[in-house]
């Protein structure tokens, strides 16, 4: 099925669910259903580009729109936290985040910022010839020597899909919230548990999961989260 009842879409997309009875249901991708929308959304919901599917399509056909520096033209293609958005012809790029009520949100960026992405690594496998291979959050795979940890995050050029920088899940190490209580807040590691971690947002302490927790900088965000 290409539709999905509005009613039942997941509360993380940001549609209005009495205005019509569907909403196009995005095909399988890197991201959850859960954890991602659709092309078409984010034309007509996020930025208001389109108000018909008819007018998203054709808006993906004539422009080039890329997502993670790839051009889409399906309007099911799905979207997930942290994927870059580029409109060419209008020189404007963005990324999908969460606000603090968990829906999905445009946060815009610089053209400078679109280059790079900071991926939470998810997994890891040992190859051949001391090799390892690394699946991030978004399903992107690279392999590497480097030892990092399940938990890390690494900074990528996404044109080159290049390592520029190893965020480690440490204390001290800025965290930005993708599920619980917080989702959508940055806050700062004080203590890494088992299954838990204390932070710190505002000077207030609180506890999460380690699985909500996503590092995006050292001392400070290696990238812009403000909406």
């Amino acid at each position: 099925m290409s539709h999905i009842l509005r009613l039942s879409a997941p509360k993380r997309w940001p549609i209005m669910r009495k205005e019509g009875t569907f909403s196009v249901r995005p095909m399988p991708g890197a991201h959850s259903f859960e954890n991602g929308i659709s092309l078409n959304i984010i034309l007509k919901n996020l930025l208001g580009y389109a108000k018909t599917r008819r007018e998203v399509r054709g808006i993906l056909n004539k422009k080039e729109i890329l997502v993670d520096s790839k051009r889409r033209k399906d309007d099911r293609f799905l979207v997930g936290i942290m994927d870059i958005i580029e409109i060419k012809e209008l020189g404007e790029y963005y990324r999908l985040v969460y606000n603090k009520k968990g829906k999905f949100v445009l946060n815009k960026i610089s053209a400078e910022e679109a280059k790079i992405k900071v991926c939470k690594i998810v997994n890891k496998t040992m190859l051949k010839g001391k090799k390892i291979q690394y699946q991030c959050y978004d399903n992107r795979i690279f392999i590497d020597k480097t030892d990092y940890k399940i938990g890390d995050s690494v900074v990528v050029d996404i044109e080159k899909n290049k390592i520029k920088e190893h965020l480690k899940f440490e204390k001290g190490a800025v965290v930005y919230l993708i599920g619980g209580s917080y989702i959508g807040n940055v806050g700062t590691v004080d203590e890494i548990q088992k299954i838990d971690v204390i932070f710190t947002i505002e000077n207030k302490k609180d506890k999460t999961r380690k699985k909500y927790c996503y590092v995006i900088g050292k001392n400070k965000p290696v990238i812009n989260l403000e909406k």
